[in-house]
């Protein structure tokens, strides 16, 4: 449905327990809408393989109609390697209408936030949130 509907501009998919397996087909119909302008996935159950499988967001360059200007994928078990390869897709697509990408609660590495200056460069209006960067709190020494 979500693939023919020129309608929907708002998808709120958040608390409803989610899993990797539940969003297989989000991805591919994602490519073929074209008004889609909001998609809230978070609180859901989301680990590592959704965004790492490409599930989420579909890696690689193509010809993306997803007009989405915000995701939403904060307080799910995503972790960076997940947010990683969702922004990597973001990358390789130049036709991207991504505005902002929240991660809200996750932690990213310094791999992540390399990543995001690149991107930023392609897409300078691009604007990702995230729940802060590993190692970046640390004991003073005494």
């Amino acid at each position: 449905m979500l693939k023919e509907n020129s309608t929907l501009l708002n998808l709120n998919l958040s608390g409803n327990h989610f899993t990797d397996r539940s969003v297989e087909h989000l991805g591919p119909a994602l490519i073929t809408n074209s008004r889609l302008q909001h998609l809230d996935l978070s609180h859901n159950a989301l680990g590592e393989q959704a965004g790492c499988s490409g599930k989420i967001i579909p890696p690689g360059p193509h010809t993306s109609k997803y007009s989405s200007g915000r995701e939403t994928m904060g307080r799910n078990p995503i972790q960076n390697a997940g947010c990683f390869t969702i922004l990597k897709s973001v990358q390789e697509n130049p036709d991207s209408a991504m505005e902002a990408i929240y991660f809200s609660d996750i932690t990213v590495n310094q791999d992540f936030e390399d990543l995001y200056k690149a991107v930023k460069e392609i897409f300078p209006a691009l604007t990702v949130n995230h729940g802060g960067r590993i190692g970046t709190f640390r004991k003073a020494k005494a």
